[in-house]
């Protein structure tokens, strides 16, 4: 429903009464209201008796109908002391109009009006307005001279613009309901709605989310193009990676460690890098076999010379290696051979590590292993020298 005006809209009636008026159709000359204003919107409107001293004019809506109607809505003025007229018998014409109560006009002095109770907006006065064009710009200012644009609903939404005051920039409504968009003097932009501040941009920089709240692009890619560092602080300790809500692998920082974590079910983690513009997996973590890893290439460590200090051949190694057991074990309901590192780390307590959780779990260093195996086997060798020589 729209509030229409229209020229040349005109039609009688025979009703009687205070209430909705039949319309008998188009004087010559004029259309109809349905044709001129349509059906259910509402127009300003004259009812005037062709023969006795009635008339009323008011707003009214407008219903297309066997015959068409004008409901009476309201009423703005009237020869019943601005009431509704109990129209007597008789014709009686039917006019679209503007009423000089609703006019804006430039009077003789060029000057534009706005009546002394303020600019209505939905039922709200606003505060008297002045516009004022200086030669070099155009100027909106309240009654108090301040020099800045306001719009005000008076029930505490306004916007203001301002120059050289605290009103910089201001969109918001009351404090118990509010979307805003806030900037003044020292003060942050503020984005809320719903009785909640939603986000905030700094007035030294930077940009804050209410808790609950996040950064989403509804289609296509999110870019973050920053000239500096891109830090991300999670004081809850874990960044959370998702794919369609589906949490896919977390980067955990508890204790202050630095944790890799798939969340996957036996998803692997996968390390992919680009050699000589071909893309390759490096490395797999195997978590359906137990976190077994496969390198695609060689795994090498430093054994430089020139890094190391106090150089000397290690002893007994074949008695070592015949103090050491291997064995057959099962875990997570597969056949496996190794060794205990309990064992083990009373032997050579040097290749065996214990990790830093609540099990203090032992793992060996199978390489480091290598170097007690090649002692070993030339002590072996030179015991069969030996007996070869005998």
């Amino acid at each position: 429903m729209a509030l229409v005006l229209n020229d040349r809209v005109k039609e009688t009636t025979t009703s009687t009464g205070t209430g909705t008026i039949n319309l008998a159709g188009a004087e010559t000359g004029f259309e109809t209201f349905v044709a001129g204003i349509g059906n259910s919107n509402t127009c300003y409107y004259t009812i005037s008796h062709q023969s006795a001293n009635e008339f009323e004019v008011g707003l009214g809506t407008i219903t297309d109908a066997t015959p068409d109607t004008l409901a009476r809505t309201t009423v703005i003025s009237s020869s019943n002391s601005d009431s509704a007229v109990d129209f007597s018998a008789g014709t009686k014409d039917v006019f679209c109009t503007l009423p000089a109560s609703k006019a804006v006009f430039e009077d003789a002095s060029n000057n534009v009006a706005i009546p002394s109770g303020g600019v209505s907006v939905g039922g709200s006065s606003l505060d008297p307005l002045s516009l004022t064009f200086t030669g070099t710009g155009l100027a909106l200012n309240e009654d108090s001279g301040t020099a800045f644009f306001q719009i005000d609903s008076g029930n505490g939404s306004r916007i203001d613009f301002g120059v050289g005051g605290t009103r910089n920039f201001l969109i918001y409504s009351d404090a118990s309901n509010y979307a805003e968009f806030k900037r003044t003097t020292n003060h942050p932009i503020l984005f809320g709605t719903n009785n909640a501040e939603r986000m905030r941009i700094l007035g030294g920089g930077g940009l804050q989310l209410a808790a609950g709240n996040n950064i989403s692009n509804a289609s296509g890619d999110l870019t973050l193009d920053v000239a500096g560092d891109i830090i991300l602080d999670a004081d809850g300790e874990n960044i959370i990676f998702k794919d369609g809500g589906t949490e896919r692998g977390q980067i955990d920082l508890g204790s202050a460690n630095f944790t890799l974590r798939a969340s996957t079910s036996d998803k692997d983690m996968i390390f992919r890098v680009n050699d000589g513009g071909s893309e390759i997996v490096a490395l797999t973590i195997d978590a359906s076999e137990a976190g077994a890893a496969t390198f695609n290439n060689n795994v090498t460590a430093f054994s430089d010379e020139r890094l190391k200090d106090n150089i000397e051949t290690l002893e007994d190694g074949l008695d070592k290696v015949e103090q050491l057991r291997g064995v057959t074990y099962t875990r997570d309901e597969k056949e496996n051979i190794g060794v205990i590192a309990q064992e083990v780390e009373k032997i050579l307590p040097e290749i065996v590590l214990t990790a830093d959780d609540e099990m203090g779990t032992k793992s060996v260093d199978y390489s480091r292993l290598t170097a007690v195996l090649i002692e070993a086997v030339k002590d072996l060798s030179a015991r069969v020298k030996e007996l070869e020589d005998k």
